[in-house]
């Protein structure tokens, strides 16, 4: 397991998810997959559609290295979303949200447009998610009761 930080620091790199946002649902049945796996691009993101449905979350008591905190729980999304296919590039930050965040991508690293962009915290994915639904709604590419944000832990 990774500690806390690590964890956010995945989440904000993994890239954003499209959920539907409370309130109406005409616009969010149309734009909602049919199949699990289903691709569709909004601006210039790939994302796949997850069904919604049952799981099992944690780790069974026999598997070798768990931890105290795993406990197996029975997990039910009652909704679909789409979840980034990919991390978030270092093009698709600078396209959507502009700088960098904190720390810059360094030749350490990788640097480029195609290469996930890294070292970003919680509050610079939140700022992603919101001018990433900022912009696709203005461009017609995302209905308005739809939004970008970070997945939840189910989810994730």
């Amino acid at each position: 397991m990774h500690s806390r930080r690590e964890f956010l620091t995945r989440i904000a790199a993994m890239g954003s998810l499209v959920t539907p946002s409370v309130g109406r649902r005409t616009q969010a049945s149309r734009f909602g997959g049919v199949t699990a796996g289903e691709e569709r691009v909004v601006h210039g993101i790939r994302f796949c559609w997850c069904p919604p449905g049952r799981f099992s979350m944690g780790s069974p008591e026999t598997e070798r290295g768990r931890r105290a905190d795993e406990q197996q729980v029975d997990v039910t999304l009652s909704k679909g979303f789409w979840t980034a296919k990919f991390e978030v590039t270092q093009g698709q930050w600078q396209r959507i949200v502009g700088a960098f965040p904190h720390t810059p991508p360094s030749e350490a690293f990788g640097i480029g447009d195609e290469v996930p962009l890294y070292w970003v915290n919680y509050p610079s994915a939140e700022t992603f998610c919101t001018k990433a639904t900022e912009a696709t709604r203005r461009s017609g590419d995302l209905p308005s009761d739809w939004a970008f944000a970070l997945p939840t832990e189910a989810q994730w």
